[in-house]
């Protein structure tokens, strides 16, 4: 294939819009911004910002790969999955602790600490570094510090990002490498968890009292998320159309991490936090342990399997304003997602709203949603467009009567029964 100079300038071009505009939105913004993970990502991480971001990594990867010899380009991403793997092995190290928040320490000193060899934990450091995870104080000094992206890696953090590498190592990899047994026609059907385990689903594993550790990695993996897909959430959705007094239905909520940043902007509103009794119980203990009493009590905890009708009473006579679901129709297949719609419109009148929170599938799929696209594929799950959720919901007794998208990578789509 003959290599085309006018593509290349063409994308060089666009990178270069897609830059001016990214520079004239950040020209507007204050310095010194809070980006710690408790915070709510509001600012300067707006929806404006957000749809910018994404045009300029479009056109960077674009530009990229014209600049890249294919077989280099391919090269770099089949071993991509070295980076994941270097960043696993750094947290279990233990590095990203041991390395106090502003402390220097040469990689002799970090080894000791971390009871590791010296040359191995310097080869997982500087591919970890590439990626902006540590740095070092000057080039090649194997003097290592800190970075803000390193330190969201600490056990004390309040996004346990660090959980993901546990989940990571115990579950995802296993389940990753039937991916080309996956595609095989012999498999149709079959699920990533299915090959690898023999189990039906991931949540039957997570179930099982044997996996609690698995289970709390999950969880905590999903409230690790929270802090950079709940900004979006609270900011560029109209909650406040519900009325200050709203009591917002978070079904499947686990353990109610995703609304601690709707809790914090409206402070009248109260929540309903639905799934698994064992689930409830680990929630109850986080909200009455880690969050302040004035949010806690306004959230209540009601045992719930999504496939079967909505209960009828909730927690202290409250009365539904919304129904809120992330990530869970993206878990299932089309019959089972219909299942779980149908199962909460039975037992709500016409007119009541839900809102579920999902990847809603474009021509250009961020990095976040082309991960979580294979990932669901490996669970028996699946992303979908905007089209297709309608298919789905109109099966199931719902319409679409907008789609918000948000300063992250999280969609909003609003529906109604009808």
């Amino acid at each position: 294939m003959a290599w085309k100079k006018a593509e290349l300038l063409a994308a060089l071009k666009e990178l270069r819009d897609r830059t001016d505009e990214l520079m004239g939105l950040l020209d507007q913004q204050e310095d010194g911004v809070d980006v710690a993970p408790e915070s709510s990502w509001s600012f300067p991480y707006t929806p404006e910002s957000g749809s910018c971001t994404a045009s300029f990594r479009i056109a960077s990867e674009t530009a990229l790969r014209a600049l890249l010899n294919p077989v280099q380009y391919v090269f770099e991403c089949l071993t991509g999955g070295s980076e994941t793997k270097a960043l696993v092995a750094l947290v279990q190290s233990g590095a990203p602790d041991q390395l106090g928040k502003q402390e220097t320490l040469s990689i002799d000193e970090l080894a000791s600490r971390c009871k590791a060899v010296p040359d191995r934990l310097r080869a997982v450091i500087r591919i970890s570094a590439r990626l902006g995870i540590l740095q070092e104080t000057k080039p090649l000094s194997d003097v290592w510090t800190h970075t803000p992206h390193s330190l969201v890696l600490r056990k004390d953090s309040s996004a346990p990002i660090w959980a993901m590498t546990s989940w990571s190592q115990a579950f995802v990899t296993k389940i990753m490498d039937k991916v080309p047994d996956l595609v095989s026609q012999e498999n149709a059907g079959k699920t990533g968890v299915e090959l690898a385990c023999g189990k039906a689903s991931v949540f039957e594993i997570l179930s099982e009292p044997q996996n609690a550790d698995l289970s709390t990695y999950f969880n905590l993996t999903m409230k690790a998320s929270s802090p950079f897909m709940a900004g979006g959430v609270a900011d560029d959705y109209p909650w406040e159309q519900f009325g200050r007094d709203a009591t917002v239905v978070d079904v499947g909520g686990g353990i109610g991490s995703q609304m601690i940043v709707v809790a914090k902007k409206h402070p009248k509103m109260q929540f309903v936090v639905q799934d698994l009794e064992h689930v409830c119980q680990g929630g109850r203990k986080f909200w009455q342990t880690q969050m302040p009493d004035d949010m806690s009590r306004r959230v209540h905890f009601q045992a719930h399997d999504f496939y079967t009708p909505q209960p009828v009473e909730l927690p202290n006579n409250l009365r539904p304003s919304v129904y809120w679901m992330r990530w869970i129709i993206h878990d299932w297949d089309d019959d089972k997602a219909i299942k779980i719609l149908q199962a909460l419109r039975h037992s709500v009148q016409p007119g009541a709203k839900l809102l579920l929170g999902e990847f809603v599938v474009t021509e250009h799929l961020s990095k976040v949603a082309a991960q979580w696209m294979l990932s669901m594929l490996l669970y028996g799950g699946t992303e979908r467009t905007e089209h297709e959720y309608g298919v789905l919901l109109a099966a199931s007794g719902w319409k679409i009567t907008k789609l918000y998208k948000t300063r992250s990578p999280l969609d909003i789509i609003e529906c109604e029964a009808i």
